[in-house]
């Protein structure tokens, strides 16, 4: 039997973009859907 997931902690992948070539790249968050609340 596998173990049960916690459906509401997901990864939340946000990534930026400029045209001047100053993005800071892609940040990845760990995401609380059940509280909203989010963590490095």
């Amino acid at each position: 039997m596998l173990p049960a997931r916690n459906l509401s902690a997901q990864r939340l992948i946000i990534g930026t973009y400029t045209n001047n070539n100053a993005s800071k790249g892609i940040y990845v968050y760990n995401f609380n859907t059940a509280t909203g609340e989010t963590r490095k």
